[in-house]
């Protein structure tokens, strides 16, 4: 597919981040960007996005072009919808692509792009220790909701201190724990807490 776009074309938007392991987002489409005074070309399937920014440092994958992760990981967190923009940042940070300050360099340099706003009041939410899409969702939720930020990834014991295992859902908020595997399991063994 490469050979026949334009030699400045790089892998862009989602396929990029699918490209490089933090693809939570189903692309539609292979999506590419190229730099605006190139002529844009019309294959099937590829969705071409002029880049009015520079792309300083673009990384090869596995013989690919690819936007740098954190660069990606902006034009996602400005272009999508909220839901969808957090777990992007949290997947580039879990994946170890960047760090806070390179995705904070970043949504600088977009300054004056459209949505830029979202992309800015997210990253400070994003956390790597979120682990799927979900939960980034959730937390936004619970943000968005005005209650205190939740803390990703706590472990959760049941009365003897055991860890729970399995699929677990927790929020802390005010020092309590809710634990629905450990609630499940606690009304099956009779020790509800009444």
């Amino acid at each position: 597919m490469f050979l026949r776009l334009p030699p400045q074309a790089l892998l862009g938007r989602q396929s990029a981040a699918r490209r490089l392991g933090f693809g939570v987002l189903r692309p539609a489409g292979i999506h590419v960007v190229l730099p605006p005074e190139v002529a844009r070309p019309r294959i099937p399937g590829v969705v071409v996005h002029h880049e009015v920014l520079p792309v300083t440092a673009p990384v090869l994958v596995r013989g690919v072009p690819c936007v740098p992760p954190a660069h990606c990981a902006i034009d996602l967190a400005r272009t999508v919808r909220r839901a969808d923009a957090l777990p992007v940042l949290d997947a580039v940070l879990r994946a170890g692509l960047c760090d806070m300050d390179e995705l904070l360099a970043e949504v600088a340099r977009h300054q004056a792009l459209r949505g830029v706003r979202q992309a800015r009041e997210l990253v400070p939410l994003a956390d790597a220790r979120a682990e799927c899409r979900q939960e980034s969702q959730l937390r936004l939720v619970l943000i968005d909701g005005k209650l205190p930020p939740p803390e990703p990834q706590i472990w959760v014991t049941d009365s003897t201190a055991s860890s729970v295992t399995g699929s677990t859902s927790a929020i802390a908020s005010g020092g309590s724990v809710w634990s629905t595997t450990a609630f499940r399991t606690s009304i099956a063994t009779g020790y509800a807490r009444s």
